[in-house]
């Protein structure tokens, strides 16, 4: 039942390759708003990690009351990231258990890297622009119990695993193309950009069909 399931949400993945970027975990800022950017995304703030050369004084002494002030006020963004609701990464387990064979077997001895979070944020929104059975199905693999808890758990994921303090770059990077032939509800659009259910909005863009521009990360 499982390896059906998977193959059923693969088979949906593939499906919507145009509308769900999978990029990479680290992402420059979000350039311009052009005229087919439906949504920029708007990133969490946080105070850089102090460099201790710039608290080290000509005569040797180390500025302490300086860069202590600095710290704390890195510690604190830090923390307000991954001070999460207890117990939202349980969802999880069932998920990987599941995820990670599928993604990492069957390479003929070669070796596979994937990153099953950015996957899950990928099938978190696909949720969103799905409904019936396979909504559904994606809830079950995602192990949440309806849309509402799967935005509120994903939005947890995300901040949680969510840094860009100077020292460590650390950005789930998902994104949303439409083709200018596809009509769309704005709605949808509206509640995937809006910061309410996802933290930060996913980029949301429009692309003309037949164009030999490609997003980064396809």
């Amino acid at each position: 039942m499982e390896v059906l399931l998977m193959k059923r949400i693969f088979a949906l993945l593939l499906a919507a390759v145009s509308l769900i970027s999978l990029t990479a975990c680290a992402q420059p800022e979000a350039k311009t708003v052009s005229k087919y950017q439906l949504a920029a995304p708007q990133y969490p703030q946080m105070a850089q990690y102090p460099d201790e050369a710039k608290f080290s004084r000509p005569n040797g002494d180390f500025d302490s009351d300086g860069f202590n002030q600095v710290y704390d006020a890195w510690q604190a963004d830090r923390r307000k990231q991954t001070d999460q609701p207890e117990g939202y990464t349980d969802v999880l387990g069932g998920y990987l258990r599941a995820v990670i064979p599928q993604l990492l077997t069957g390479g003929s001895g070669e070796n596979k890297v994937c990153s099953p979070i950015n996957l899950y944020m990928a099938l978190a929104m696909l949720a969103e622009v799905t409904d019936g059975e396979s909504r559904e199905q994606i809830l079950t693999l995602l192990g949440s119990g309806d849309v509402d808890a799967l935005r509120a758990e994903a939005a947890a994921v995300w901040n949680a695993n969510y840094c860009d303090d100077g020292a460590v770059t650390s950005i789930l990077a998902n994104s949303l193309w439409l083709s200018d032939k596809i009509s769309f509800k704005q709605e949808t659009m509206d509640a995937l950009a809006s910061g309410v259910k996802w933290a930060p909005p996913p980029l949301t863009r429009r692309f003309r069909t037949g164009s030999t521009s490609r997003p980064a990360g396809f």
